[in-house]
């Protein structure tokens, strides 16, 4: 389906408008994923990070934090049953990874949405194409590339990270 003629000899044609609305998009994280107050407390997924879709890391990001969540507190019980001094020190390594972790999928998912948003108004009077320009460019070229293909589809899927 495409609305290009080029493309599509039959190309689509949108003839009504039913509906649209404006898109936000912001970032956050807490300032601590774990607490103890009696018990442990963590923050994982939504509730300890959120940034916006693009790249789709969102359940990605949440799914790892459950995982390991549940490998630190495996070991720290593991800890405790051979040592009854032990502390919350894997519990607050494991809070520390995953926020670094966030931190990267935050900054990646800013980085996508700006050059995804960049305009297609000149860039300055003496330049006589865009940064969207440009950009689409150079995406056209390295995209006939294997290898940078492979390397776009590895990062946005998300398998290089833990």
């Amino acid at each position: 389906m495409s609305s290009d003629p080029s493309i599509n000899p039959r190309p689509v044609k949108v003839d009504q408008l039913l509906w649209s609305t404006r898109f936000r998009t912001h970032a956050g994280i807490a300032d601590r994923t774990f607490t103890r107050l009696g018990a442990a407390i963590f923050l994982v997924g939504d509730a300890a990070h959120i940034h916006s879709p693009a790249g789709g890391q969102g359940m990605n990001l949440a799914i790892r934090d459950a995982i390991f969540l549940g490998e630190a507190i495996t070991k720290h019980i593991k800890a405790s049953a051979e040592n009854r001094g032990v502390d919350d020190t894997i519990l607050e390594e494991f809070a520390e990874a995953r926020h670094a972790r966030a931190l990267e999928i935050i900054k990646y998912s800013k980085t996508l949405l700006t050059l995804a948003g960049l305009p297609y108004d000149r860039y300055a009077w003496w330049m006589p194409c865009s940064k969207a320009s440009v950009r689409d460019l150079v995406l056209n070229v390295l995209g006939r590339f294997e290898f940078i293909q492979s390397r776009i589809a590895w990062g946005l899927s998300g398998l290089g990270r833990q």
